[in-house]
């Protein structure tokens, strides 16, 4: 693909052992009395093991993209709904940051008009920018989002993504080297915005392997603006897919009642799930790791759950552990409980570990809601 990166200006003494016991007694008092301190030092160590993680996954991600191992598929799709999930992630996020979302896009023009491509990589490109927009804006700030249809020629579509934030710019020399892996324009980009300095560059080889086209305009204190230019093979017709809203009366149908075990250590991919999946009319209880969903699930009487929705990459317990703990209990469920794999990795050999494992599908994120509730639907009424 072509990409254009376009910018505007813009010896020790008997005391010693007295002192140390001393200095001693005080740090234990301090640190006991003080609970601030303590919640401090608890949110500090989660926020390093979330980056930990995300710098992992990420890091696979650009491994495999770079040695040819990431595959698009070729599936149809509506593009309506695509943009409608990808709001509705991207408003949950906004909240914590006290930014405000805006979908400006043309959907009279994607009316009758069946896409094919890699839907769950249109995503991920249209999140992880939209994610950046929302960390590196201003409080109250602003991020716009439009999709337009550039043309149509016989049965290929070009579709046009801009994403506008009002946040803090980037400079002209950085620009220069934006998609560049682990490239941040701010020293304490990794501390203060949790970035990993992989998304971009993510991003940049997705765009290249759809043959699109990606610009940005950028300035500092002013914001940036991303246009996304993608070709899309496009026939005439109508999936009839459902927007991929949590409202949807169907979905609610499908898995009202169901009691799921949600397993998921990432504080914004479990409430994301929690929101559409109770939409839907789901019970969820949540676990923060593998162990804790092993514990839970272990003091529970049999049957409290239908499911289970377990991520894999977790500190504490994995998934993959988890799973076999509970596969290998001696409860009346212990051995049928439906397990679900929730996992960026999705390649066959992710899915064969699962399986290993006892868990009886494997879903790559980010999900796409129809496709899990139908999943978990059809788990629920097997067992």
């Amino acid at each position: 693909g072509n990409y254009k990166v376009k910018t505007k200006r813009a010896g020790s003494s008997s005391e010693e052992p007295a002192i140390f016991i001393f200095g001693y007694i005080f740090y234990r008092t301090l640190i006991k009395n003080n609970k601030e301190l303590l919640d401090s030092n608890r949110k500090k160590a989660k926020i390093a093991a979330e980056h930990l993680l995300s710098l992992l996954s990420d890091t696979l991600e650009v491994v495999k993209l770079e040695d040819n191992r990431v595959t698009l598929s070729h599936e149809s799709f509506d593009l309506l709904p695509l943009i409608k999930t990808v709001t509705i992630m991207a408003e949950i996020k906004a909240v914590e940051f006290s930014v405000t979302i805006q979908d400006k896009s043309n959907y009279d023009v994607f009316k009758n008009i069946i896409f094919y491509g890699s839907p769950l990589h249109v995503r991920q490109i249209l999140l992880n920018i939209i994610d950046n927009a929302i960390k590196y804006n201003k409080k109250n700030g602003k991020v716009s989002l439009f999709t337009e249809l550039i043309s149509k020629k016989k049965n290929i579509a070009l579709v046009r993504f801009t994403i506008q934030d009002t946040g803090i710019g980037m400079s002209e020399e950085f620009l220069k080297h934006i998609f560049e892996p682990f490239s941040q324009e701010h020293s304490d980009a990794r501390s203060v915005f949790k970035g990993t300095g992989l998304g971009m560059s993510i991003v940049n080889a997705l765009i290249d392997k759809m043959h699109g086209e990606l610009e940005i305009q950028s300035e500092e204190n002013q914001g940036s603006q991303f246009i996304i230019t993608i070709p899309f093979e496009v026939t005439e017709g109508n999936l009839n897919t459902k927007i991929e809203n949590p409202e949807d009366n169907e979905l609610k149908q499908n898995i009202s009642g169901v009691k799921i075990l949600l397993v998921e250590d990432n504080e914004l991919n479990r409430e994301i799930a929690e929101t559409l999946l109770q939409e839907c009319g789901a019970i969820i209880t949540s676990a923060e790791n593998g162990k804790i969903a092993v514990d839970q699930f272990k003091e529970n009487e049999a049957h409290t759950f239908d499911l289970i929705l377990m991520d894999l990459m977790m500190p504490v317990m994995n998934g993959i552990d988890a799973a076999k703990e509970i596969r290998k209990m001696n409860k009346a469920d212990a051995k049928t409980i439906p397990i679900v794999a929730l996992s960026a990795n999705a390649y066959e050999e992710n899915v064969e570990e699962s399986k290993r494992a006892g868990m009886n599908a494997h879903i790559a994120k980010p999900f796409k809601i129809e496709e899990l509730v139908k999943v978990i639907s059809q788990l629920v009424m097997k067992n």
